[in-house]
C-alpha cells in the first residue's frame, strides 16, 4: 500500500509542475514535542505534501499530501492489548484538498478527501519502533495485537468566516463536517491571531501557502475547537485478545460525544519559507481516557 501511496503522490507532482506557484509542506506530530511528555494514545503522525496554485485564480488552492498516524495505549511497555484502554492501530492515506475564497477572501471552503489503509500495513509499528531506537526509548511492544479496520475512506467539508479584523488581530468562525469508513463528527470554533500577517486563515491549516505577501513576520494563534463525535470505530477493539487474568468480553471503548481541543501557537513566515510550531490540548475522547497534548513541528518550503 505504501508504494501506491508515493506513486500517486510523485505522479501528482508532475502534474502540477505547471503552476507557478508551488510549495513543499513537511509536517510532523509528536507527544514526545509536547510540555507534558506522554506517550499515548495519538502519538505521532507525519505528513508530507504539496501546495499550489495558478495566479491567475489566485482565490483557489490546491493540496495533495501522503499522511500517516500512529496510536498506542497508555503503556507501551507491557505486551498485547489492555481492556479500557486504546488500542494499537495506524492509518496511511493519501489526501487530497480543494478551497476556495468567497466575500473578497472573508470566507472560504474547503473540501478534503483522504483514501488508504490501516492497521499493520500502513507501517506505523516499525516507523515507531524505529524512531524510539533512534532516540534511546522505551520500545513499544504491542503492535502485535494491532487494530484492523480495513480501508480507509474519508470526506472532509469546511467552513471559515472572518467575523472581526483589525490591527493585526483576527477572528474567524469555522464548522467541519466529516464522515467516513472510520468516524462521523461535527466540529465547531474559533480562530484568533495575532501578528504580522493580516491574512484571516491560518497557513498552518492549508488554506493558502506562503507567500501572500513579500515581507518576513510571525504571528500568535488560538483554536479552541468542540467536536460532536457520532461515530469512531478506532475504539472497536472487540477483534482484540485481552491479556488480563480474567479477560471479560470486550464490546469495544465508549466514545465520548463531545470532545475539546485547543491548539495554541507560533508562526513564523517569509516569502519563501515558514516554521510552525503548536500544541494540541484534547480532552478525553472515550471513557477512562485522561486529557492528552501533543506538539507540531510544520515546514514549508517555496519550490
Amino acid at each position: 500500500m505504501y508504494r501506491v501511496l508515493l506513486f500517486v503522490f510523485v505522479l501528482s507532482s508532475f502534474t502540477v509542475r505547471a503552476q507557478r506557484e508551488l510549495f513543499l509542506d513537511i509536517t510532523a506530530h509528536n507527544d514526545f514535542f509536547n510540555y507534558q511528555g506522554t506517550d499515548k494514545y495519538y502519538t505521532g503522525g507525519h505528513r508530507i505534501g504539496l501546495s499550489f496554485r495558478n495566479p491567475k485564480k489566485a482565490d483557489r488552492f490546491h493540496s495533495v499530501a501522503v499522511q500517516q498516524k500512529i496510536y498506542t495505549p497508555s503503556e507501551i511497555s507491557v505486551p498485547g492489548y489492555t481492556a479500557g484502554d486504546y488500542p494499537y492501530n495506524g492509518l496511511l492515506y493519501l489526501s487530497y484538498r480543494q478551497g476556495r475564497l468567497f466575500r473578497q477572501g472573508k470566507a472560504s471552503v474547503t473540501v478534503q478527501v483522504d483514501a488508504g489503509t490501516t492497521g499493520a500495513s500502513t507501517g506505523a509499528g516499525e516507523v515507531q519502533t524505529g524512531f524510539h531506537k533512534l532516540i534511546n526509548d522505551r520500545l513499544p511492544r504491542g503492535w502485535h495485537e494491532v487494530l484492523e479496520l480495513g480501508e480507509l475512506l474519508q470526506v472532509q467539508l469546511d467552513f471559515r468566516r472572518l467575523v472581526y479584523q483589525q490591527k493585526g488581530v483576527a477572528f474567524t468562525m469555522l464548522k467541519s463536517f466529516q464522515t467516513g469508513t472510520i468516524y462521523n463528527r461535527l466540529q465547531f470554533g474559533v480562530e484568533l491571531k495575532a501578528g504580522d500577517d493580516a491574512y484571516p486563515y491560518l497557513r498552518q491549516r492549508g488554506a493558502f501557502a506562503t507567500g501572500n505577501g513579500k515581507k518576513n513576520g510571525f504571528y500568535f494563534f488560538a483554536s479552541p475547537v468542540l467536536s460532536y463525535v457520532h461515530r469512531n470505530r478506532m475504539f472497536d477493539t472487540r477483534q482484540l485478545k485481552i491479556e488480563t487474568d480474567a479477560a471479560p468480553a470486550s464490546k469495544g471503548l465508549e466514545t465520548e460525544e463531545l470532545v475539546g481541543t485547543l491548539n495554541t501557537g507560533f508562526v513564523y513566515f517569509s516569502p519563501g519559507f515558514q516554521l510552525t510550531l503548536s500544541q494540541f490540548m484534547n480532552t478525553p475522547e472515550f471513557r477512562g481516557a485522561t486529557n492528552h497534548t501533543y506538539g507540531e513541528i510544520g515546514l514549508q518550503f517555496r519550490l
